[in-house]
């Protein structure tokens, strides 16, 4: 029988009230967590923790079951609905009861499966990067260590056990057979009632095969259980799963299958060659566009960003040159604000893909529209990651005092945002290095302009006539008044005193007209 998510986490709520007698959720916690979340988020999840409370005092499980119904309704919840809110609302009791349920289930299954003799299949850690170094890491090579004691018959805690179970979130045992590689496992799940293509706590185990470093389940499902390569999940496709955490095994086992090169498309529009460059990985690109896979395709959720855009934000000179060499549009700019990939550069704690960009005589101050920042004026505004980056930018000839929407300089920035830590400089650096170069801050750029107010006054208004009204019927005074005006707008751009560079533009159409005029 079907039980909804709703009912499912009424049951969960109702089994762990029972199993204690008191201090069952921490308000105090909850409200932590939850701090700075906007207020109709904040609304309805206060709505959903008080009728929790209620149905402690009450147990009227009508209302509980219609008011977590109203909760879910707000977002998008699978079957591990419970576990994700305790695990967001800091519910530490909550969440150790959903765990050891979880493990206990797991290790039922672990049973049947030692019962036919089998044990795990030795994981190669080396291969398992994605997984990181850190406690992560530590946590699965833990897990599969007690897992496989428990299968030989040796004595374990499940307490010692469900610390770095939670690390892994809990994860369901087909979801982790897929993930680690364990072939033997995975085929005696689908044997007994398991679907690889089925929704579980952990998701979908065919996308968690694709995921992994090892794709020995992946080949299972697709060359033994005849999955579709070109499966689904309405978020991400197997490919672009394959290319984002795998290595070349995986997207060329799909590929070599049929899958398409495209991906379907991530929900976001990411195609897998994107992926790939964010993974990054070289022989993954090289094989997608080797299979054709569009080098200029856009995306959706960044408004147009491309694989050369993501290249720069994450990936290697070695993947920048690829997909240069492969035809990559290095002037595209995104439909949503006209970021370049010179823009997308200032992500990345390498100053190669800028070097590498500039190399190639791209534009050094092009302007994205949301905030109207250059490149060197978005690299200091959100926190610094390159020193070198900034460098690349000035000595290629970059503003040093472009202003943006918000009339910031680089300069402004280097002083109110805190540089990204652990890269090898300082804010001070920053500052000094710009400084060095004529930067100067927005209040100083605007004094400087200021003195000069009665000469500058008039030219904006004339100088913004020429543009806007290039028909203007011709008068010698206008003229003379117009070439006047346009030399002493020069002049303080060539100073870079406009450093705006909407007046550097304005002052090029005012002289363009003024000299026909004066003809």
């Amino acid at each position: 029988m079907h039980i909804s998510p709703a009912q499912e986490f009424v049951n969960d709520l109702k089994e762990y009230i029972t199993s204690k007698k008191d201090n069952w959720f921490d308000r105090v916690k909850y409200e932590a967590a939850l701090k700075g979340y906007v207020p109709n988020v904040l609304a309805y999840s206060n709505k959903f923790f008080d009728a929790i409370q209620s149905y402690i005092a009450n147990k009227d499980e009508a209302t509980l079951l219609a008011s977590t119904t109203e909760y879910l309704s707000h977002g998008s919840y699978d079957s591990s609905q419970s576990y994700v809110w305790a695990s967001h609302t800091d519910q530490e009791g909550f969440l150790d009861f959903l765990a050891m349920k979880r493990l206990q289930a797991f290790l039922t299954e672990v049973t049947n499966y030692s019962q036919t003799g089998k044990t795990l299949q030795e994981i190669d850690w080396q291969k398992f990067s994605s997984w990181g170094t850190g406690q992560y890491k530590q946590a699965a090579e833990k897990f599969y260590k007690g897992v496989k004691d428990y299968i030989d018959g040796k004595q374990i805690s499940l307490s010692d056990l469900l610390q770095p179970y939670k690390m892994l979130n809990s994860i369901d045992i087909y979801n982790w057979a897929a993930a680690f590689g364990q072939v033997d496992l995975a085929r005696f799940l689908q044997e007994n009632n398991y679907k690889y293509d089925q929704k579980y706590d952990g998701g979908v185990p065919l996308d968690s095969a694709a995921r992994s470093s090892d794709c020995g389940v992946l080949k299972l499902f697709v060359e033994e259980f005849k999955a579709d390569v070109n499966y689904d999940d309405g978020q991400m496709s197997l490919l672009y799963n394959a290319s984002l955490y795998g290595d070349e095994k995986g997207p060329d086992l799909l590929l070599k299958r049929g899958a398409s090169p495209e991906g379907n498309l991530a929900k976001d529009g990411e195609t897998p060659l994107m992926g790939a460059t964010r993974n990054p990985d070289i022989k993954v690109a090289t094989r997608l566009l080797g299979a054709n896979a569009n080098v200029n395709a856009g995306d959706w959720a960044l408004g147009g960003f491309t694989p050369i855009m993501y290249a720069a934000m994450w990936g290697s000179e070695e993947l920048m040159n690829l997909l240069i060499s492969r035809g990559a549009n290095l002037t595209h700019a995104s439909q949503y604000n006209k970021t370049t990939p010179l823009h997308a550069t200032v992500w990345n704690p390498s100053s190669k893909p800028a070097e590498i960009l500039l190399g190639k005589q791209v534009q050094v101050d092009p302007i994205e529209t949301q905030y109207g920042r250059t490149p060197l004026n978005l690299a200091v505004s959100i926190g610094l990651r390159s020193l070198d980056t900034v460098k690349a930018f000035v000595g290629a000839g970059a503003n040093v005092n472009t202003t943006d929407k918000d009339g910031r300089t680089p300069l402004d920035y280097a002083y109110e945002v805190p540089v990204m830590q652990g890269h090898g400089f300082t804010a001070k650096d920053l500052q000094d290095f710009l400084i060095s170069k004529g930067a100067k801050r927005s209040a100083d750029l605007q004094t400087y302009v200021g003195a000069a107010a009665g000469r500058v006054g008039a030219a904006t208004s004339y100088l913004m006539s020429f543009v806007y009204a290039p028909k203007l019927p011709v008068n010698t005074n206008l003229a003379s008044t117009a070439c006047v005006h346009s030399d002493t707008v020069k002049k303080m751009a060539c100073c870079k005193v406009l450093a705006n560079p909407h007046l550097q533009r304005l002052h090029d159409a005012g002289k363009k007209q003024a000299g026909s005029l004066s003809k």
